[in-house]
This record gives C-alpha cells, structure tokens and sequence, in this order.
C-alpha cells in the first residue's frame, strides 16, 4: 500500500500556515485580498513532492494559494506535455509500471 501523502503532521502544518496566512498569495500579488471566507485556501507545494520528496514539509516550498490559483498552477505543471498519450496516468508516481529514472511510454 502506498504511504499517505497527506499525514497528520502535514495537515497540522498546513493549518498553521493557513493560520499564518489566512488570504491567497497569488491574489495578493495581483492587488486582491482572497481569504477562506470567498473561495477555499490550499498549502501548496512550490515543487511538487514527486519531484523532491525532501520539501514536503519545508516551509519556503509552500504557498498559500485559493483553489482558482491552485487550479491554474495544476495545469500549468501538467501542460508540459500537449500530447496526452504521451502524459503520465492520474497518480503515476504509485504506479510500478513507471519508473522515474528511465524514459518510457505511457501504458494504453
């Protein structure tokens, strides 16, 4: 079974930052004030966890974000690849049939 990516230990520090943090950063940056009383407030990882395990809990790799901005980054990141035969399936990084250090191509 695969470990749980979200433990205890992160749903108690995303609390915190959240607390620390109450409105969506990218918002700020854009001149407005979105807090968890509009829309949802999401901790996210800067760099994903698959891409370095390291920085789960590493709090200059996190970013409050409103779910909209958080949306946006998703697919930012999974754009890379225009060619969906050619993405990763949904929750690859479970999967046996990927490995993350050889080049291969995606299961039909």
């Amino acid at each position: 079974m695969a470990k749980q990516v979200y433990d205890h230990k992160w749903r108690k520090l995303s609390e915190t930052i959240r607390h620390m943090t109450p409105y969506c950063e990218d918002c700020r940056d854009e001149g407005v004030i979105t807090t968890a009383e509009d829309m949802r407030l999401d901790v996210d990882h800067i760099i994903p966890i698959e891409v370095d395990p390291s920085l789960k809990y590493d709090t200059s790799n996190l970013r409050v974000r409103c779910i909209r901005h958080h949306s946006i980054k998703t697919v930012r990141e999974n754009s890379h690849c225009l060619d969906s035969n050619l993405r990763k399936p949904k929750q690859w990084w479970m999967s046996d049939e990927w490995d993350s250090d050889e080049e291969q191509e995606a299961p039909v």
